[in-house]
């Protein structure tokens, strides 16, 4: 189903944008269309108590104005009101109620839909008692809030909440599944390498989907092994994101990857790697999930697999290690291969390293790449302990955390991934502050 959708309506620097990143979080910035350029309609996802909707943000807007632009910002706020189920009329307490503000709410309520009455920039208690002013209005109930702190915001959720439609419960899976998201650009066959990647001898569980632009979960046994897969809609760039459900999709793959712990990103081999793809793949590694790089489509391709890989591997830059393997999903070539080749990347993210162990590598790292110094001091590392896996998160101890440069981080990781034997796989590194243990 599609998740109900709430705009926030408002007069200039009323803090709408501020609202809108403090409700949606990092979901928020993921299919903007021309970031900056505030006229635009802005969508994201909001999570509150397993329920979920989307916020459209907009600009300022000024009823009855002339000017080219502010017709163009009045016209995006229509079609956002037209799009929403619900309206947030948001106000600004330190400005006070104002004729634009009161022009505003009577042309919401023409709208007739139902109405949360915000009143933002409430961050000092001394400004409670003026959020009454916007009584005058009929503006009721009110609901302070400090977008900036997050003053009353659980508030404002909780009244949304008891407002949404209520959903039907996803089934739940095992969790001891691997979750393996399918990712890539549009028509680069993430569906059909499914299909052929289960076979006729699968084991599914259960398939969902609310449309068919949605993610949709496939619980697999594999082997004795459980996969959830994950199949999503393709991600196009920003500016190719134009309607509602494209923008739901875009935001359910992504976060498909922050649910997972390995993906698959697609590639068309005739197409080559795209600046998209590098993005994706990023996106992917930064989020320190397994990667396995699927070239798409060889059937299509004449040339040389290995002369194509030596092309491909510098275009990857720091993710040069990262696996690939050459495919089609359409003749099943090399598809049976990718489950082991997912399992081993799955089992490289659960090595251990003994702090002993590790403490002697930390010990014999630093001693043959010693630390620059930092604003003139000498920047320690004291001791080292993993804290957990999938990926292996190593916390390091130092009397200066902040004067441990990027490049030195990158050396450490390359160094972690030669002594656990895992090149291409993700490495999460935490520097933590300690004085000296002399």
């Amino acid at each position: 189903m599609s998740h109900p959708v709430i705009a926030i309506i408002g007069r200039p620097n009323v803090g709408k944008s501020r609202l809108f990143n403090r409700l949606t979080g990092k979901y928020q910035a993921l299919v903007d269309n021309q970031p900056g350029v505030t006229r635009d309609r802005h969508y994201g996802l909001v999570e509150w108590r397993g329920a979920t909707f989307m916020a459209i943000d907009t600009g300022g807007l000024i009823p009855g104005a002339e000017e080219p632009l502010n017709k163009k910002v009045w016209e995006q706020a229509f079609e956002a009101i037209k799009e929403a189920d619900f309206l947030i009329c948001l106000f600004s307490v330190q400005e006070g109620l104002n004729p634009v503000d009161e022009a505003l709410v009577k042309e919401l309520r023409k709208a007739g839909k139902p109405i949360f009455f915000v009143v933002n920039k409430v961050d000092r208690t001394t400004h409670e008692s003026d959020v009454f002013e916007f009584n005058k209005v009929g503006a009721r109930p009110l609901f302070p809030v400090s977008a900036e702190h997050g003053r009353g915001i659980s508030d404002l959720l909780e009244a949304i909440y008891e407002k949404l439609p209520k959903e039907e419960k996803p089934p739940e899976f095992p969790e001891e599944a691997m979750r393996l998201a399918i990712i890539g650009r549009p028509n680069v066959g993430k569906s059909t390498l499914i299909n052929q990647m289960l076979g006729q001898e699968r084991v599914v569980v259960h398939d969902e989907a609310g449309t068919t632009r949605d993610a949709i979960d496939i619980l697999v046994e594999r082997e004795g092994k459980q996969f959830v897969v994950v199949d999503t809609a393709g991600i196009k760039k920003k500016s190719a994101t134009r309607t509602r459900l494209e923008k739901f999709s875009v935001i359910q793959s992504l976060r498909a990857i922050d649910d997972s712990q390995c993906v698959c990103l697609l590639l068309d081999a005739t197409q080559g790697i795209t600046h998209q793809d590098l993005q994706l793949a990023h996106t992917i590694w930064e989020q320190k999930k397994g990667l396995l790089i699927l070239v798409n489509k060889w059937d299509l391709m004449k040339g040389n697999k290995e002369k194509y890989l030596e092309d491909l591997r510098p275009q990857l830059r720091e993710l040069h290690e990262i696996p690939v393997m050459c495919i089609s999903a359409k003749t099943g070539k090399q598809c049976e291969e990718i489950w082991n080749s997912i399992s081993a990347i799955y089992e490289a993210m659960q090595k251990r390293l003994s702090t002993p162990k590790l403490n002697q590598w930390l010990k014999k790292v630093a001693q043959s790449h010693p630390l620059p110094l930092y604003k003139g001091k000498t920047v320690k590392l004291y001791y080292a302990a993993q804290v957990g896996i999938s990926p292996p998160h190593i916390v390091l101890f130092s009397n200066l955390p902040q004067g441990v440069p990027e490049t030195y981080r990158r050396y450490l990781i390359h160094q972690l991934q030669d002594e656990l034997d895992i090149k291409g796989i993700p490495i999460h590194l935490t520097f933590r502050r300690r004085e000296s243990i002399l």
